[in-house]
């Protein structure tokens, strides 16, 4: 149902897996030195491009264009950097901090900074209505106070440097 714009990271750590859903869009809009057109048929006019708001397929589809998510999957299917040039798992599996591209920029050519990280996954994390797919998100420290309004930010999402945001785990299995 959440097509490409739904991306899931699988970090192994020994014999641990964790699944962290990162639906983590900004509008960044391709503000890079080449212009890129892109041009597809759609069968119907989508509702919104506001990713926290898709749900059906046309406005999933043309969202994905302009979104894009900390990280994303090649055609092969593997997680390679998307507005993070990197990752990577610290705290022993507890947290993830990412690196966001020096170059991301948003579509009217202002920089991501890691606050406006921050700031799309505690939208997504206070806006969610689906439960399914708020439970992706369950298991980042403090992300159910937020959603149930007794505290205003999400503990575990935070700038942890110039360029770093960190996303921290209530626990790594």
């Amino acid at each position: 149902m959440y097509s490409s714009s739904f991306l899931i990271v699988a970090m192994h750590q020994k014999t641990t897996t964790i699944l962290l859903f990162l639906l983590v869009f900004i509008n960044t809009g391709l503000s890079y030195a080449e212009t890129i057109i892109y041009n597809t048929a759609i069968t119907a006019k989508p509702s919104t491009i506001d990713p926290i708001k898709s749900r059906n397929t046309h406005s999933i589809h043309i969202g994905s264009q302009v979104h894009e998510g900390l990280l994303k999957l090649d055609d092969s299917y593997n997680v390679v950097p998307a507005v993070a040039e990197s990752w990577k798992i610290i705290q022993t599996g507890k947290a993830i901090e990412f690196v966001i591209r020096d170059n991301a920029r948003f579509h009217n050519g202002n920089k991501i900074e890691p606050e406006d990280v921050v700031y799309s996954l505690s939208r997504i994390i206070k806006n969610e209505e689906d439960f399914l797919f708020f439970r992706s998100f369950s298991n980042i420290l403090g992300a159910i106070d937020y959603k149930l309004a007794k505290t205003n930010h999400v503990k575990g999402i935070y700038k942890s440097g110039s360029n770093k945001v960190t996303i921290e785990l209530n626990h790594s299995d």
